[in-house]
């Protein structure tokens, strides 16, 4: 997947998920921001998503039901974020270091990426490439 591709993947997962809470996705196309409303509600109690930041976002007058549901979606979302991003990270390390290239890439890639943010890889190139990529 390209970066285009996992935000659309992250940002359909959340609209998914908003709509099992009973929310309706409300889309004006400015691209910035998806908002979730349920029937009957108020704007103030709307959650706004950002298809940028994957997160959500609420008003402080918001009912305590709302910024509850905001959080939960929050929480839901977080591993599919880190899912979706570390896929990517492998992807990309599988295609820059050459000796990645055999029958087990992603298994070793992924190895790579959960050394280095362990903290058991602390220094040389690799290590670079692997924490420029997993910012």
């Amino acid at each position: 997947m390209n970066k285009k591709e996992i935000r659309n993947a992250i940002n359909k997962a959340a609209y998914m998920f908003a709509e099992s809470l009973g929310y309706q996705v409300s889309d004006d196309n400015d691209g910035s921001f998806v908002t979730f409303l349920k029937p009957g509600d108020n704007i103030d109690n709307s959650i706004d998503w950002s298809r940028s930041q994957h997160e959500t976002i609420v008003l402080n007058c918001a009912s305590e039901r709302t910024k509850a549901d905001a959080k939960l979606i929050d929480e839901h979302m977080a591993p599919i974020i880190k899912h979706h991003k570390d896929e990517y990270i492998i992807h990309q390390i599988i295609k820059i270091l050459p000796w990645m290239m055999k029958k087990d890439a992603h298994h070793n890639a992924k190895a790579l990426l959960i050394a280095v943010r362990n903290g058991e890889i602390t220094s040389g190139e690799t290590y670079k490439l692997v924490k420029k990529l997993d910012n």
